[in-house]
């Protein structure tokens, strides 16, 4: 077994031990090592005293039932409730922890660099670079592939301020909250996410806010974005904007591309007088989208915006929840004591 590996096995264990909660369904099988990473996670976070808001048994019960991404958004709840503070100690210790490094690699001959980035300012960068690269694969004379060799030049144009792309006054952040959050702070449903999923701070938020173009997704009682448009093949801005209220990453089952790498796929074929509807858009990825078209493979959306997705002889191949960005709901009310505030 390799280090990281046995680090990983040793941590899984330690806090199945630590959180009696969970020390049963991790015996078992039950709780798989995945939720239980989360549950790491999540106690290297907290003071040991801060640590017994996630040994209970109703997060054990949603150890149970919830997927393995649910259960993490779970558990982060319950870590901010420790805290007391809305996340705003994780955003800090995650800007504290941003670092850019480069050297040059004489076996290679090339420069690199490496780093890591507080997801505010993660979402600035890869804005940046994703819409330089657009803009360069637009202005290609031949059909060009968005890849990382592309984006490579996309970062430098950026910083060049050439080959078309502006260098931007002020930096894209796009930031996703409920107006209720807005209005009255925090709630136990509260949405407050980059783009790309990322928690963020009431505190941030608000900072956004003093110079930000809010614009405004209505949702039906279903949760469902109402149209905002139809006129035109390609979707707007407006049409953008609610998928990425809902969706943080590719729609297809299990995919995690981020929605930032993602198109807007036509389920009825425009050119088979499928509207642009956000009723008929669903953000896919590269490889989903080639799976699509392609491959043959079809998708049917529900009301709900819930997909069924056959492979191209028509077997059902998976059943995809509807999309949200909501904190999973609890599975039975907490006790006297650990309620939401």
């Amino acid at each position: 077994m390799g280090r990281s590996t046995v680090r990983r096995d040793a941590s899984r264990v330690e806090v199945a031990e630590n959180l009696s909660a969970f020390t049963a369904g991790a015996a078992t099988g039950d709780i798989s090592g995945d939720k239980l990473d989360s549950l790491a996670r999540a106690a290297r976070r907290l003071k040991p005293t801060e640590r017994e808001h996630l040994n209970t048994p109703e997060l054990a019960d949603a150890a149970l039932h919830l997927s393995a991404d649910e259960f993490d958004v779970r558990v982060r709840a319950a870590a901010e409730r420790a805290k007391h503070d809305h996340g705003l100690s994780d955003a800090i210790a995650a800007r504290n922890n941003s670092e850019f490094r480069h050297w040059f690699d004489s076996r290679s001959g090339m420069d690199r660099f490496s780093g890591q980035l507080d997801p505010e300012r993660y979402e600035i960068l890869h804005t940046a670079i994703d819409d330089a690269t657009a803009t360069l694969a637009r202005q290609a004379d031949e059909p060009t592939s968005k890849d990382a060799n592309l984006a490579a030049a996309a970062l430098i144009s950026l910083l060049e301020g050439g080959d078309g792309v502006r260098r931007p006054g002020r930096p894209l952040v796009t930031v996703v909250v409920d107006a209720d959050t807005v209005a009255v702070g925090p709630h136990p449903n509260s949405i407050r996410q980059t783009a790309n999923g990322s928690p963020v701070p009431p505190e941030t938020i608000h900072r956004h806010l003093c110079d930000a173009q809010v614009r405004t997704v209505v949702l039906d009682e279903l949760g469902v974005p109402l149209n905002v448009g139809r006129k035109y093949r390609t979707a707007t801005d407006g049409q953008w904007t609610a998928i990425k209220a809902l969706y943080a990453s590719c729609a297809w089952d299990c995919c995690d591309r981020p929605i930032s790498w993602c198109q807007l796929h036509h389920i009825h074929e425009w050119e088979q007088g499928g509207p642009t509807d956000l009723c008929n858009l669903v953000p896919l990825c590269s490889q989903h989208h080639h799976q699509v078209h392609e491959g043959q493979w079809t998708i049917k959306m529900l009301p709900d915006r819930a997909l069924k997705i056959y492979q191209p002889d028509g077997v059902l191949s998976a059943t995809v929840k509807p999309p949200t960005r909501r904190p999973p709901p609890n599975l039975r009310p907490l006790p006297l004591g650990l309620a939401e505030p």
